[in-house]
């Protein structure tokens, strides 16, 4: 009987264990994503300013 409880306690602990883990995993990946999307809206913001740039050195080359 107490070997049961033992083992079930144990067996229990392990899948709270697993469970957080997968959680701070799950954490871990939304924060990646959540990161890599402000690097290519950052990236998008900058290319087009750069594009702006160009077109004005370009106008103005040409004029």
């Amino acid at each position: 009987m107490s070997y049961w409880l033992l083992c079930h306690f144990w067996s229990k602990s392990i899948l709270i264990n697993q469970n957080k883990k997968t959680i701070s995993l799950d954490k871990i990946r939304v924060n990646a994503i959540a990161h890599n999307q402000e690097i290519q809206s950052k990236l998008t913001i900058e290319n087009r300013e750069w594009v702006r740039k160009n077109e004005e050195w370009e106008i103005t080359a040409n004029n």
